[in-house]
């Protein structure tokens, strides 16, 4: 089965080969013929499984047919908004005639009279109230990442949507979702009519995805992490995953000064620059991200969970720096790796304190994949010993990276972002000596001259070859972290 085989567009069929869809995945062989009939849709698959394409296909397809029409399709964060909006332009890349609208960054619908809207529903519905968009003409509506809107608290939001589209206009409608849960099926019996269910279940991309857990004091998990990377323990793009935001500063600061090179998504900044963040991983830019996956403490519905709801592309490898809370948190962070037809590999790193949530876990997913193979979080015993004489440049690294530094450079990236703001530089042009007050402040504070930890002298390598200190199972076998084809060092920027 390939793309060819469903009757659609012909323009759309060469936007699909130029991007290097060739086969479709489980969730778009079900969807996709289900949706071209007309069918609303209710579908459940693993995050990364290709979800985005089951819908935005027949989405567009129907509006190719009759460019009157409009589709909408709500999503729960400003990133996946771009990200869907990128996916449909790039989709129509021979149908000129047909506007793509993200509304996130848009607050008029007047100047392009789009055919396809992507928006959070909170930034719909006031257009919807005020007659900006034509209810009469949306013959489409898909709620993605459902089981996240409802999460962040849009519920209200989407029933107001949902009564604002008019019975009369047959409108199809899509419900899309990693998870299912009482407040789905609510939406489902309120949204949906006589829908095609689809469910895809956890076994192939638990088959494709190996989890691991390297267990630890508090104390050794920076000394684990820089060994993983220094040493080029594990290779390909990786997420790292922290549980705040001065967390994920000051493992950046901490990597930084052993020219480990990284970058942030950092859930306080705006979400314009978080976007910025995620394209530079996506194009190759930096083989390594950290982002945290706060929602539970956010109060922000557009800015909650940051790193959900995000499409990462081509990571081969998720590592959990600080383990998770929740199985629903774990289960989006490895839901990172291992998509649509690709492998990957999860590594959480556990303390003590972690322990319980590591057991529960791992309880969880026996049960919830009682069917699957390979679904259980093995563990590993990293060889300490091997890697002992890195520990005092560690530490020593760490004693720099201060509260005060940590905020410091928290205040840089602010500042970065006021000089780059677009709404400041006419107030910088009229009143420069603003600008130059900002640029002359205070120096950030060098935390070492840390040049020398950059390069690893011969004595302090392991005499054990690296694979022998990478992790082994219980069993005595090894670990073996497979490189993706490529030759370029994975601590260098891929080349465009």
């Amino acid at each position: 089965m390939n793309f060819s085989n469903y009757k659609i567009d012909k323009r759309i069929a060469k936007s699909l080969d130029k991007n290097g869809f060739k086969k479709p995945t489980k969730i778009q062989e079900s969807v996709i013929p289900l949706a071209l009939e007309g069918k609303d849709i209710l579908a459940k698959s693993p995050t990364g499984s290709g979800k985005t394409l089951s819908y935005l296909l027949p989405v567009l397809s129907k509006i190719l047919m009759n460019e009157k029409s409009l589709g909408i399709i709500l999503v729960p964060t400003k990133e996946l908004s771009h990200q869907v909006t990128q996916q449909a332009k790039a989709l129509l890349t021979y149908c000129g005639s047909i506007k793509v609208l993200d509304l996130v960054d848009h607050e008029s619908t007047s100047v392009q009279k789009p055919n396809l809207i992507v928006s959070t529903p909170s930034k719909a519905l006031p257009h919807l109230l005020n007659n900006n968009i034509n209810v009469r003409e949306i013959e489409s509506l898909v709620i993605d990442e459902a089981d996240l809107v409802l999460s962040f608290g849009y519920k209200c939001d989407l029933d107001k949507v949902l009564s604002c589209i008019p019975s009369s206009n047959n409108c199809q409608m899509f419900l899309i979702s990693a998870t299912l849960n009482s407040d789905l099926t609510e939406l489902k019996h309120l949204m949906l009519k006589n829908p095609a269910i689809v469910e895809i279940d956890e076994t192939e991309k638990q088959e494709k995805l190996k989890q691991f857990a390297i267990n630890c004091e508090d104390s050794e998990k920076y000394l684990i992490t820089f060994s993983l990377f220094k040493l080029k323990l594990i290779k390909g793009t990786c997420i790292v995953f922290v549980k705040d935001v001065d967390g994920g500063l000051k493992l950046r600061l901490f990597l930084e000064q052993f020219g480990i090179k990284c970058c942030f998504l950092n859930s306080e900044l705006p979400h314009k620059s978080r976007y910025h963040v995620i394209e530079e991983f996506n194009k190759g830019v930096y083989d390594f991200i950290i982002a945290c996956d706060n929602i539970e403490t956010s109060t922000n519905a557009d800015d909650a969970g940051v790193s959900r709801g995000v499409d990462f592309k081509n990571v081969d490898i998720v590592l959990n720096f600080d383990f998770p809370s929740s199985f629903k948190s774990y289960q989006h962070r490895v839901g990172r790796t291992a998509r649509a037809h690709a492998s990957g590999l999860a590594i959480s790193i556990v303390t003590p304190k972690d322990k319980k949530f590591l057991e529960k876990t791992n309880s969880t997913l026996k049960v919830y994949e009682k069917e699957s193979t390979g679904n259980e979080i093995m563990p590993f015993s990293f060889d300490m010993g091997a890697i002992e004489g890195f520990k005092y440049r560690v530490e020593d690294t760490l004693k720099h990276i201060t509260k005060k530094v940590i905020k410091e450079a928290k205040l840089k990236d602010i500042k970065k972002e006021i000089l780059n703001s677009e709404a400041l530089k006419s107030h910088f042009d009229e009143k420069p000596k603003d600008l130059q007050a900002l640029r002359h402040d205070k120096p950030l504070q060098k935390i070492s001259n840390s040049s020398h930890l950059k390069n690893i002298p011969g004595y302090l390598l392991p005499t054990k070859s690296l694979s022998d200190v990478a992790l082994k199972t219980n069993k005595g076998k090894r670990m073996i972290i497979k490189k993706r084809k490529r030759t370029q060092d994975p601590l260098k920027p891929r080349k465009k």
